[in-house]
C-alpha cells in the first residue's frame, strides 16, 4: 500500500469533517489500516477536547465510502485519536507542543545516548531545541527516529 496517496485522500476527506490526520499505519500482516484523527480546532492550540466516539464512527463511515471508490484494498479499518502519548512525527507537532514532555529517540548517539525524556523548548524551522536531565541539545528533523509525549495524567 502507498501510505503517501493514502494519506493525501484521508487528510482531504478528513478535512471536510472538520478533523485532520495525526497519524496513518497499516499493518500488512493483518492487513489492518489505523487512522489516528483530531479536531481541525486543535492545530491551533495543543489542550482541546478530545476525539470522541461519535468521532470515530462519523470518520470511519466516511472513510469507508471513499476509500473504497478509490480502490485501496485493506482488511479492516480502526479510527481513533492519538492518545495521550501521541507521536510527534514532524516540526509542526513538536512546535504545537513547545513545553511538554516527550521521549525521543534519535537515529545516532550524542554523547553515547539515542534516548532522551525532556521537555521541548522551541522549534525554528525543522530544528528541535530539546531540554532533558542534564542537560539541552537541538536536533535536526532529520536525525529523529521517533518521539512520543509523555502522558500526564
Amino acid at each position: 500500500m502507498v501510505l503517501s496517496a493514502l494519506e493525501q485522500v484521508l487528510e482531504r476527506s478528513l478535512g471536510g469533517l472538520g478533523y485532520r490526520l495525526a497519524d496513518v499505519e497499516y499493518i500488512s500482516h493483518t492487513n489492518t489500516l489505523r487512522v489516528f484523527i483530531e479536531k481541525s480546532d486543535e492545530i491551533k492550540r495543543a489542550e482541546a477536547d478530545g476525539i470522541t466516539l461519535t468521532d470515530c464512527e462519523s470518520a470511519s463511515r466516511q472513510l469507508q465510502r471513499v476509500l473504497e471508490v478509490e480502490g485501496f484494498d485493506y482488511g479492516r479499518l480502526e479510527v481513533s485519536s492519538p492518545g495521550l502519548d501521541r507521536k510527534l512525527k514532524n516540526a509542526v507537532d513538536f512546535a504545537r507542543f513547545a513545553g511538554h514532555e516527550a521521549r525521543v529517540r534519535l537515529r545516532h548517539p550524542i554523547n553515547g545516548r539515542r534516548n532522551f525524556t525532556g521537555v521541548v523548548r522551541s522549534v525554528e524551522g525543522e530544528r528541535v531545541d530539546f531540554e532533558f536531565e542534564g542537560g539541552r541539545f537541538a536536533f535536526d528533523m532529520t536525525e529523529l527516529e521517533r518521539a512520543r509525549l509523555v502522558p500526564k495524567l
